[in-house]
């Protein structure tokens, strides 16, 4: 009888062997990452600044660490008073497991900062995304919004990229041509709400049609929809000269909202929504339900578990059937919330409502590596425990890594893995 840390390591490694779909990233394309100023800091980019700002990391000294301008020792001074602090944060974890895994370091230090940094830009040349997420990560695809582009706005940028596949921003509000602007425009060149909303939903269609896989949106407090209501906001946006945001809640955001989904609908593609975290109670999982009320027939799959709602963006998947529950970023948010969450929606939901995993990464493209070790670690103990206490079987366990980890995403986003659906079989590895 293996014993519980035998058990969860066999788990993980049959994870390992079959790959999966990264269900949510935000990487450039590999050409620009290969332009990027990168270091052993880099490693503790992204959203390691959450828990160094909250134990009092001015915002200024968290930019400063990372700028490249600044003498390397001098930045790590910044960072080494905080490594100890959040060493025990999933956030941390998941960035220790990629200099461990990639740089052979378990921590950063002052004997190893300069030789990692340097081993660091070396590899940073053509073909580091082959080699990181299919050679090191046995990722098939990744689901990718790409914001450094503008949410994928140029579709060209993905043709020698065949691993990254793009989710496009629903609502973009700069207008045709990608062109800054300060209101809506339309493409008559003129402030029309009906111009404006040509132009979106011909983008829509545009972006279906040459390669896009889904649609990105935000769980925001919905307003009625009326066009009348609309017009006016619209109207008061124009004579302010200010641009509409799309993460904070008004009438007219509700009623183009309204009119995209539609589009979505027609189009066929499954919608990604931000759901929890970032701002508390902003991007509550509640205020999805209206849409998933309204749009029936369109998928909406639910991002990040709601962290830190968790149960109640459960309660919302079980109700309604156009919905899945994507743990994309949850385990290296809080894999102690995740972990505790898979294991009670196991209980709640069919295995076809999970997708296990997204790295929701978007700088350095090594640490998916880490975030993914993690949330391999993180299933791995979840399906262990019901093992260990008789709710599930070795064949089970394997046929839920399955699903949640390469099934479930290909048959959401509607997917093409080479050889095949049926080809990827990993209860038949161990």
């Amino acid at each position: 009888m293996p014993t519980e840390g035998e058990l969860i390591e066999s788990l993980v490694d049959a994870m390992r062997r079959a790959g999966c779909i990264d269900a949510h990233a935000h990487l450039m394309p590999e050409v620009l990452q290969n332009r990027r100023h990168k270091d052993a800091l880099s490693i503790f980019g992204q959203y390691v600044r959450i828990p160094m700002l909250a134990s009092g990391l001015p915002y200024s000294e968290w930019e400063r660490m990372h700028d490249g301008s600044v003498p390397l020792r001098e930045r790590f001074g910044i960072l080494k008073p905080y490594l100890e602090r959040i060493q025990y944060t999933s956030f941390a974890r998941a960035a220790r497991q990629t200099l461990e895994h990639f740089w052979g370091v378990p921590e950063l230090t002052d004997d190893n900062i300069e030789e990692v940094s340097r081993r660091i830009a070396a590899e940073n040349r053509p073909g580091l995304y082959e080699r990181v997420l299919r050679g090191h990560c046995n990722i098939f695809h990744v689901c990718n919004q790409d914001t450094l582009q503008n949410d994928c706005r140029d579709l060209q940028v993905y043709q020698n990229q065949n691993i990254l596949l793009p989710v496009v921003s629903l609502i973009d509000v700069k207008g045709p041509e990608g062109v800054e602007v300060n209101h809506l425009i339309g493409r008559d060149g003129k402030g029309s709400l009906d111009g404006y909303l040509e132009w979106a939903r011909e983008r829509l269609v545009e972006m279906a049609h040459g390669g896009a896989i889904g649609f990105k949106t935000f769980a925001v407090g919905e307003a009625p929809v009326d066009r009348s209501l609309a017009l006016t906001e619209f109207a008061d946006l124009e004579r302010a000269g200010v641009e509409m945001r799309i993460d904070v809640p008004s009438r007219l955001r509700s009623y183009l909202h309204d009119q995209l989904l539609a589009t979505a609908s027609q189009l066929g593609l499954p919608v990604a929504v931000h759901t929890g975290y970032w701002r508390v109670n902003q991007f509550h999982p509640v205020h999805l339900i209206p849409l998933l009320e309204r749009f029936p027939g369109l998928h909406f799959d639910l991002f990040h578990a709601g962290v830190p709602y968790v149960r109640e963006i459960g309660a919302i998947a079980i109700n309604y059937p156009n919905t899945s529950l994507n743990l994309c970023w949850a385990h290296s948010n809080n894999a102690s919330m995740a972990a505790s969450a898979l294991d009670e929606y196991v209980d709640w939901l069919g295995s076809d409502k999970l997708i296990a995993f997204g790295s929701d990464v978007h700088q350095t493209v090594e640490k998916v590596y880490g975030h993914l070790e993690l949330a391999r670690w993180n299933v791995a103990r979840v399906l262990t425990r019901r093992i260990n206490v008789g709710l599930l079987d070795m064949d089970g366990a394997l046929r839920l890594i399955q699903e949640w980890f390469i099934r479930n995403p290909i048959q959401i986003y509607r997917l093409t893995v080479r050889g095949g659906l049926n080809a990827i079989n990993c209860t038949a590895i161990l």
